[in-house]
């Protein structure tokens, strides 16, 4: 997007306040955007300086600004004034389809690493769905902490887990 296509309504509104304002942290944008009826998160927000470079821009204490207004930094600048106030960083990365992610959750007989055990590993999509659900055989003795959880995963496959191998097709 060139800087002379126009903005979605939203976005343009989040610029004039910027333009008006200052730099704001997201949460402040994300305020005066409702006060004008507008309804954005403040990850959509964060993201702004990715998504319309030529608009956006974050200043070296981590607010959003309008492009052309953001002061120059140096190295030396950003090093001394960095604080991590805000989580979000602008990447040149190509990010990953949301399809391709998935959340390993990994449940164990304890916090204790020297006395317990890993009992299960489960690996879920971002849209919920159980991609593959292991339960871990346990030492002779040794009690699976929460026998209810299975149920929530009708296709639970009891293994040894050293001898698993993942399908490369839930990858």
């Amino acid at each position: 997007m060139t800087s002379q296509e126009p903005l979605p309504p939203a976005i343009e509104a989040a610029y004039r306040i910027l333009a008006e304002h200052g730099p704001l942290s997201a949460a402040d944008l994300k305020a005066a955007l409702r006060s004008q009826g507008f309804a954005k998160s403040i990850e959509s927000l964060s993201q702004l300086p990715d998504r319309f470079p030529q608009r956006f821009d974050l200043t070296a204490d981590g607010l959003l600004s309008v492009a052309s207004a953001a002061p120059a930094v140096t190295g030396a600048e950003s090093a001394d004034t960095h604080h991590d106030t805000d989580w979000y960083r602008p990447t040149k990365l190509r990010r990953a389809a949301a399809d391709r992610i998935a959340v390993l959750d990994i449940e164990t007989t304890g916090l204790d690493s020297a006395a317990d055990f890993v009992c299960e590993l489960a690996l879920v999509g971002l849209d919920g769905t159980p991609l593959a659900n292991i339960m871990v055989q346990l030492p002779a003795g040794v009690a699976r902490p929460n026998e209810s959880f299975g149920a929530e995963f009708p296709s639970t496959t009891r293994c040894d887990y050293s001898r698993h191998t993942w399908p490369r097709s839930t990858w």
